[in-house]
């Protein structure tokens, strides 16, 4: 069995709210010459959470809400990854803070209040959707003729069968 972090000749800092390895292996099998710090955590057989990877995250790397696609593997409910990282530690701030697809992190609901969860997913959060301003839009059906739209702001939807061209209006210097 391959170790799940192997220390070859270097020195690894690892104190900042990780979790590592699943309930498959023990910490001798999942570490060489690596000691996770005193506030990560260990899903090993005999870390500080045993836990199975089925009962982490969802093992399928898939889309999870984003344009472009964003691959993750989120995490699944009652995770011990869910809501083990303090506000204020780095990449954790309330209102500011997004996970790797864009989604908000800590302060609201199912968002951990002021935890934030371990690693690129946060459970229980969406992406919202974001206002844009459209100027200068024209919408046309095949063989139809164009609708302008001036000075738009607010979220667009297409209709099937028809495209958006894009007109941009400047200034005369």
């Amino acid at each position: 069995m391959a170790n799940e972090i192997y220390n070859w000749f270097s020195t690894i800092y690892a104190d900042d709210y990780n979790l590592f390895g699943d309930s498959s292996h023990t910490n001798a099998q999942a570490f060489y010459a690596f000691t996770p710090g005193t506030n990560d955590f260990t899903a090993t057989s005999d870390g500080t959470i045993p836990t199975a990877i089925g009962n982490i995250l969802n093992t399928a790397l898939a889309n999870n809400g984003t344009v472009p696609h964003t691959f993750t593997h989120a995490l699944v409910s009652g995770s011990p990854a869910i809501d083990n990282v303090p506000e204020g530690f780095p990449g954790c701030y309330s209102g500011i803070s997004v996970d790797q697809r864009g989604a908000a992190r800590a302060g609201g609901t199912d968002k951990g209040g002021v935890y934030c969860d371990i690693g690129a997913f946060e459970y229980g959060s969406t992406l919202s959707p974001t206002a844009v301003t459209i100027e200068g839009l024209m919408a046309r059906g095949e063989g139809q003729a164009g609708t302008a739209v001036v000075g738009v702001t607010g979220v667009m939807a297409l209709l099937t069968g028809g495209w958006l061209a894009g007109v941009r209006r400047r200034k005369a210097k």
